[in-house]
């Protein structure tokens, strides 16, 4: 039924037909009250009785058990009837001091789930309907309607979650509640469920906190995204980009991206921050539409539908008065888009200074070097000089890569930047040496010259494969991280011991993570590692054997 794993610290509920519990005496009652949500039981609200003058501080979700209404009176005298269906589920954000009374012969039967954490995005709108089943889906929630014959089943690697289960059988309704342990919940034919994934929300006192101190990985945006890049910009801002699910659906939090089933969207989203806390939206500033393939080769455009295009790995460039934008695409045609914005600002129109030349690049990367010189990066490694013009390759491309048994950086993700007077190559590999096997890490080598020769492959973080080394405003290094795995984000504790050799596996959760770096020079050797003890280990999947002291 393609049930939705979601990320650590969140809760399940679901609400399903069957035997009719007969409510307690209580009028309320509070079988759940955590960290996260609070879940209040209305058995029977009487009709025609106001209540009295209240609030209610938190947003909530509103499941009704059966069909009724209410006359809603704001402080100031507005008056709301709001009316609902048996087994409707309705969003309602925090509301001001008001009072109620429910309307009809029938005395009103809710389940009420009050959401404490605040949202990091603004929560609001019942939307995604027409989507899977999806009847509501925000920064805080998603609700999804699952009919039997099926199986909700927990998520065995979340660590704080509860379930909530609500049986009905011809009008009746009633409510039972279950623990975590209870593990799944069959729906027979002809039964239906309602399950609410509360998602975790970011706190950013901590987020800041945890910026300031530079010792600790922190997570600072939700969103699908893989290949997160970022980029500090002349006009104060950081740039992010990455590859994203397509913007406006529901987002399926642990799609790998890859295979037919792959979310992986056509247009590139992009946001921008002055302190990498709050991120401010661009939209789509560009999509596989503004590139060059989509001019060169419309009939491979038109054969394909939009659903099964693919837009990957782009990269954010500022080359002194515009944007440069590059990335990898492999439908509806495998190649490359190297482009640039006309002036400062990150829109288009966009020009296509090599046009078609610009080839196949599998995660293309940009570079300048001292003497004002644009390389482009690909593969595991390519590079090449690009001309002052940026319209044609300088020279032919030259292949470069670590010394020693490795002697590729792995497969993806390769980057260079220019540190302590050394050129770093960065490069992305599995553990294991094998695809979707262990974690997804992050790797450098280092030269004197750009063209090489590199030293041997070195380690600079676990779980932090396809990630952006980047310098913060203070001169401090940070790397991306995201949520790269098979399974839904595993428990990190103890992780530097773990095994991961088994599946693809990763403490990430999905969103943008920051990771701050240790970035200096140690017996005039260049050291690069992650400073988070969960990430600055090679695990006992690691294929290659490396000796390092910090």
């Amino acid at each position: 039924m393609g049930y939705l794993r979601m990320m650590p610290a969140l809760m399940t509920a679901a609400m399903a037909m069957g035997q009719q519990i007969s409510p307690k005496p209580a009028d309320r009652t509070v079988p759940v009250d955590n960290q996260l949500v609070r879940v209040v039981a209305v058995h029977a609200a009487p009709p025609r009785v106001k209540t009295r003058w209240h609030t209610h501080e938190v947003n909530r979700v509103m499941i009704y058990l059966n069909a009724g209404g209410q006359e809603v009176v704001h402080e100031g005298g507005k008056v709301e009837t709001v009316r609902w269906k048996a087994g409707e589920v309705v969003w309602n954000p925090a509301m001001g001091l008001h009072t109620a009374e429910v309307l009809g012969p029938e005395p009103a039967r809710i389940v009420e789930i009050e959401l404490k954490q605040p949202a990091s995005a603004p929560a609001s709108g019942n939307g995604y309907r027409q989507s899977e089943g999806v009847e509501l889906d925000n920064a805080q929630v998603r609700v999804r309607r699952v009919k039997g014959p099926a199986t909700v089943k927990a998520d065995s690697y979340t660590r704080r979650w509860a379930a909530i289960v609500a049986f009905t059988q011809g009008s009746g309704r009633g409510v039972e509640w279950r623990a975590a342990a209870s593990g799944s919940w069959k729906l027979a034919a002809g039964e239906e469920a309602v399950e609410v994934v509360i998602k975790e929300t970011i706190d950013r006192a901590d987020v800041r906190r945890a910026l300031d101190e530079h010792r600790r990985a922190v997570w600072v945006k939700h969103g699908w995204v893989r290949d997160p890049y970022i980029v500090p910009a002349p006009d104060g801002y950081y740039y992010y980009t990455g590859t994203t699910q397509t913007p406006g659906q529901p987002e399926e939090l642990y799609n790998t991206g890859l295979g037919p089933k792959s979310r992986v969207g056509w247009q590139m989203q992009a946001w921008r921050s002055r302190d990498l806390v709050e991120w401010e939206p661009l939209g789509t500033p560009f999509s596989l539409e503004d590139g060059v393939w989509a001019k060169a080769k419309p009939q491979a455009f038109a054969a394909m539908p939009r659903g099964e295009w693919r837009l990957w790995a782009p990269e954010l460039h500022w080359i002194g008065t515009r944007w440069a934008m590059v990335h990898t695409s492999p439908a509806p045609v495998r190649g490359a888009n190297f482009a640039l914005t006309e002036g400062a600002s990150f829109k288009g129109p966009w020009s296509h200074p090599m046009g078609t030349a610009v080839g196949i690049r599998h995660d293309p990367s940009l570079f300048q070097d001292d003497d004002g010189t644009w390389w482009m990066i690909w593969g595991a490694t390519e590079i090449a000089p690009l001309a002052k013009d940026l319209q044609s390759f300088a020279a032919p491309a030259r292949t470069i890569g670590p010394a020693g048994e490795f002697t590729k950086m792995g497969h993806e993700g390769c980057l260079l930047r220019k540190i302590h007077g050394k050129y770093v190559l960065f490069g992305t590999g599995w553990s294991t040496g094998q695809m979707r096997k262990g974690s997804y890490n992050l790797y450098y080598a280092v030269a004197d010259r750009i063209t090489g020769p590199y030293s041997e492959r070195k380690f600079a973080g676990r779980f932090l494969g396809h990630g952006t080394p980047f310098q913060d405003r203070r001169g401090r290094w940070w790397c991306t991280a995201f949520y790269n795995a098979n399974v839904p984000p595993i428990p990190d504790e103890g992780i530097a011991q773990r095994d991961l050799r088994a599946d693809a596996q990763t403490i990430n959760q999905q969103g943008l993570t920051l990771v701050p770096m240790e970035v200096r020079m140690q017996g005039g050797e260049l050291f690069i590692r992650a400073k988070d003890p969960r990430y600055a280990t090679p695990g006992p999947d690691e294929a290659q054997k490396f000796s390092f002291s910090r």
